[in-house]
């Protein structure tokens, strides 16, 4: 969720989730959790080695790392407490987000921890989808909505637009005389309210990723994967293995 404002005693940083909101919030009932038995499958290898789960329901994704130890629980309870959130409830505190935004809450767009959806239909309206804005040419933010197009607002204020998305269909055969059917979004803004995109405004349209795994990799020391990294070499022309920094607007 990306919020202008502060969160008063939560990192901002720690709610980033790229999504938009729609009208109706569908939002899952919290997940409980606890203890849950190992049950190694014979002869399959376990992708996260100790730290496999081994629940396959829509809670899987949710849960902690198997081998974390008891201890550290209330830690994760408290994270997914910041994760169930709704920021919308003007009856908790801190304060809520605002004065846009586009979600509110994580689980709206990252569902149980999973990957969002874009819409179905036209007349659906976006829930784990964003859409990512930059000037003319890519040269930074735009210079009327900032990095994203926030489609939800706080009472008393108007979201910066609505986007509509609709879907060509294209039909063809495969070499192997089986066909096939894709379909290609279309994508209209709609009511914005500092005026169009303008001409060679660039945008993307992104579904809110997975969750699980991340704090594993955020547990990897920085100097480590720098170490890791195989530089280019006048005697091989592969791109370099290992982290690429990207900047941020």
């Amino acid at each position: 969720m990306r919020v202008p404002w502060s969160l008063a005693g939560v990192s901002a940083g720690a709610l980033l989730i790229g999504a938009a909101w729609a009208t109706v919030v569908r939002r899952p009932e919290p997940l409980l959790l606890g203890a849950l038995p190992p049950v190694a499958l014979p002869h399959v290898e376990q992708s996260g080695g100790a730290t496999t789960v081994t629940d396959t329901g829509r809670n899987a994704f949710g849960r902690a790392p198997m081998n974390m130890p008891r201890s550290r629980w209330p830690d994760f309870y408290a994270g997914k407490g910041v994760f169930d959130r709704d920021w919308s409830d003007s009856r908790q505190r801190p304060a809520v987000a605002g004065p846009f935004f586009s979600a509110t809450g994580c689980m709206t767009c990252h569902v149980k921890d999973g990957r969002g959806q874009p819409p179905s239909s036209p007349t659906e309206a976006p829930v784990s989808l964003a859409f990512q804005l930059s000037a003319p040419g890519g040269a930074g933010p735009h210079p009327l909505y900032g990095m994203q197009l926030d489609l939800h607002a706080v009472e008393g204020q108007v979201p910066e637009g609505h986007v509509r998305v609709d879907y060509e269909e294209t039909r063809g055969t495969f070499a192997t005389g089986e066909p096939y059917s894709l379909v290609r979004p279309r994508y209209q803004f709609q009511g914005l309210v500092r005026g169009p995109l303008g001409d060679g405004a660039m945008f993307s349209a992104r579904v809110s990723p997975v969750n699980f795994g991340l704090g594993l990799l955020e547990a990897l020391p920085e100097a480590g994967l720098l170490a890791a990294r195989t530089p280019r070499t006048a005697t091989t022309t592969a791109s370099p293995a290992g982290p690429t920094r990207c900047s941020t607007w």
